[in-house]
């Protein structure tokens, strides 16, 4: 009796121990299927993500055309989304598919497929979810989902139409006449994504970037040696190594310290821990400088004075009784420096957003030559808005500054700076700017009609109330009163000078004469940091949304349609990323 009761009590252990291996073995399998279906999910996602950048590269994307007069951010914004909806379509994403694409590799039961427009089974709007990547590991007995399937999982993405997500802690519009950036160890940095670091400034142009580079590392050392300007096309280069001298002027691409690039041609790595450049500060501009600028606005004048003009009206009618005073407004929400501003504020001013500028008025670009003074390097000369006199400086939201702005002492700030003129920084403390700054003065430029048809641009001097006029090239060009030429006409009998008046109404409105038209046009700007202490420059996605959460629906719709590219697309990007584990049957 008491050896059968051994034996039971061993059976029931060898049982019990078989179980729990039988469970544990079960749970691996469970665990090892699900994280195959989530990278499953995961492997489809990064798919479309190659093919929605192929297909923007490609100009495959459709424009949504303008916005009607009917249209707000939302509905426009809809629209876009709608043209986006209906390429991913057409490329064989469809919400009706049942079919699951093998992962392939050693792991065949895994695959994926990708839907628009159901998120949990039902249809959703495309301005919010809509593209559903769903991964799963099948037991071999069928391709289809859900039937057969031993785990699912699901990534969700949001896509939406880019506005400040590429920004830099610095983005210079114009071409640079002036640049003497940070010399301290205070660091310019954009922001970190999955290991790569967006650039630290943005520019307009190859020549642009290396003229910063070149001031970082010093005059008298060689770029070669120091960074390596990795193409976004290296086919347009020829050679390889730097590709500083081999690629156009034209090329877009990011110069990058030698210490965090590899490989020939080079690769960007991001890793920035052993970023030791000799002679230079080229390491603390994490990111590198880039010949693209990041918002698609910051290349057309026209749509950014648009975007500029929405936003310093945010506030109530357009007050014509203005006194020469300086506004400086400051706070969280949005702030417009100017030279003009109204007396008294507004009594009925939102109490949430008691720190908007109570002065709005009507930004208008000078006349390039015309009424401002233009000086040997091409820049207006415009007033100076030092706002940080006692250097106790310290604001959020959105700044904008009519002319070029100084900071002394120790300021700091948190969401976006926008400066109509150069940008200057005199001494800098341990507090940081987190956000973005945009350099972006512009004037309005009058083109003429030549003989042969082609336009060029006008430069005026005034003459004792009427204006002589030159072209580019600083030749002089003459109105006969029908045509404009480059014949002075005979001896003793010029062609005649415009006057003010010729160019202005009554009412102050500037007219358009034959062979005349007017645009406007960035013009060269002046970046000058000097010292800068501790005090960090560092992009943050967050502080501009918040940012962004003080326009009004007007400014932000002259800021999405501002955004387009040149034949009127746009470029998209991740706006919501969320991974799903517990999966119905319906997609």
């Amino acid at each position: 009796m008491v050896t059968l009761a051994l034996l039971v009590v061993s059976l029931l252990l060898g049982l019990a121990s078989y179980q729990n291996s039988r469970q544990e073995e079960v749970m691996a399998g469970n665990q090892r299927a699900g994280a195959l279906a989530m990278m499953a999910a995961e492997y489809g996602a990064a798919q479309f993500w190659h093919d929605v950048q192929d297909a923007m590269a490609a100009g495959d994307i459709e424009s949504p055309g303008e916005p009607s007069a009917d249209d707000d951010y939302d509905s426009y914004l809809t629209k876009i989304l709608e043209s986006f909806s209906d390429w991913a379509s057409g490329t064989g994403y469809d919400p009706t598919s049942g079919s699951c694409v093998n992962v392939g590799g050693e792991v065949e039961n895994a695959c994926f497929r990708i839907s628009l427009g159901s998120v949990l089974g039902s249809v959703v709007s495309v301005s919010s979810d809509g593209f559903v990547h769903e991964g799963a590991v099948l037991d071999g007995n069928s391709n289809g989902i859900p039937d057969n399937h031993i785990a699912r999982r699901r990534i969700v993405m949001g896509w939406g139409a880019l506005l400040g997500e590429s920004l830099s802690p610095f983005n210079l519009a114009g071409n640079i006449v002036d640049y003497d950036g940070i010399s301290s160890q205070a660091a310019v940095s954009g922001e970190e994504v999955d290991g790569y670091v967006n650039p630290a400034i943005s520019v307009y142009g190859k020549s642009q970037a290396a003229l910063i580079v070149q001031d970082i590392i010093g005059k008298n050392s060689s770029i070669d040696d120091n960074a390596v300007f990795i193409p976004r096309d290296s086919s347009v280069c020829s050679g390889s190594g730097s590709f500083h001298a081999t690629c156009p002027s034209d090329a877009e691409g990011v110069y990058h310290p030698k210490e965090v690039v590899a490989g020939d041609p080079p690769e960007y790595l991001g890793n920035y821990e052993g970023c030791e450049s000799s002679n230079s500060n080229f390491c603390n501009y994490k990111g590198g400088i880039s010949s693209k600028l990041g918002a698609e606005i910051l290349r057309k004048p026209e749509d950014f004075h648009l975007f500029v003009n929405a936003l310093v009206q945010q506030q109530g009618d357009n007050p014509t009784d203005w006194t020469d005073v300086v506004d400086t407004d400051h706070g969280d929400g949005v702030t417009f420096v100017t030279t003009k501003s109204k007396p008294d504020p507004f009594p009925d001013k939102d109490e949430e957003h008691s720190s908007f500028v109570d002065y709005p008025t009507v930004y208008d670009a000078p006349v390039y030559g015309l009424d401002g003074n233009v000086s040997e390097d091409g820049r207006l000369t415009k007033a100076t808005f030092d706002v940080a006199k006692n250097g106790a400086f310290s604001g959020s939201g959105v700044l904008v500054v009519d002319g070029d702005l100084e900071f002394q002492g120790n300021p700091s700030f948190d969401g976006l700076i926008i400066v109509l003129g150069d940008y200057m920084l005199n001494g800098g403390g341990n507090e940081d700017f987190t956000g973005a700054i945009i350099s972006a003065p512009y004037s309005v430029r009058y083109e003429y009609q030549k003989d042969d048809g082609s336009w060029d641009y006008l430069r005026a001097t005034d003459v004792g109330g009427e204006y002589e006029f030159v072209d580019e090239s600083g030749n002089p060009v003459y109105f006969d009163g029908v045509t404009w030429t480059n014949d002075p006409g005979e001896s003793g009998s010029p062609n005649p000078r415009l006057r003010k008046s010729d160019f202005y109404d009554g009412d102050g409105n500037r007219l358009i004469l034959d062979g005349l038209a007017v645009n406007r046009r960035f013009d060269p700007l002046g970046l000058d940091v000097n010292g800068g202490g501790g005090q960090n420059h560092v992009y943050s996605y967050e502080s501009i949304e918040k940012a962004f959460s003080y326009l009004d629906d007007q400014t932000l719709l002259a800021l999405l349609v501002g955004q387009a590219r040149p034949d009127g697309s746009y470029e998209y990007g991740l706006s919501t990323w969320e991974e799903q584990v517990n999966i119905p049957d319906e997609i």
